[in-house]
């Protein structure tokens, strides 16, 4: 009966044959609805709340731990030779083979395989080790746009553009 008065589902059907007995049982029924509705209620929530942002703490760990395995296999599968690095061409051929798959990325072509190798080789030795790879997938995920060159004067006035006083 005190948990329907809690949800203050059917609150006077618990109340009320109480009241009509004493009422100085209001005293207990208001604290017990105050209490429980402001402190108990926020007390459950706040337990949920944390629960949940744990479990999706959790989840994102796990995701980030698989991600991390994946590329580290896909390293190895990938440096031929054994020596932690991966060549241009190599990573170029892996770019190549990535563009038969529909995963979510956009195609790679010879601009973009340019690009991202030039992002992922920090220390410009041209190969890539195994700490700059694990970089990929963030960078796989980078959309780019090439930035169209001419001004407005040059499409709307091409002549004008072209003259010798400009």
């Amino acid at each position: 009966q005190l948990f329907i008065l809690f949800t203050t589902a059917n609150f006077p059907d618990v109340m009320m044959p109480a009241y009509t007995t004493a009422r100085f049982s209001f005293v207990f029924f208001f604290s017990f609805v105050a209490l429980g509705t402001f402190f108990l209620c926020n007390v459950v929530i706040a337990v949920v709340c944390n629960e949940y942002n744990s479990q999706v703490e959790r989840e994102e760990y796990e995701r980030t731990a698989f991600r991390k395995r994946r590329l580290e296999q896909a390293f190895l599968l990938l440096d031929e030779k054994g020596d932690g690095h991966l060549s241009r061409p190599r990573i170029e051929m892996a770019f190549k083979e990535l563009n038969h798959y529909k995963m979510g990325i956009e195609n790679i072509n010879a601009d973009k395989a340019r690009v991202i190798f030039a992002a992922l080789d920090s220390n410009r030795d041209s190969s890539i080790s195994l700490d700059d790879f694990r970089k990929l997938c963030n960078l796989l995920e980078v959309r780019f746009r090439r930035i169209d060159k001419t001004t407005f004067i040059t499409r709307v006035c091409p002549e004008f553009w072209s003259t010798h006083s400009c």
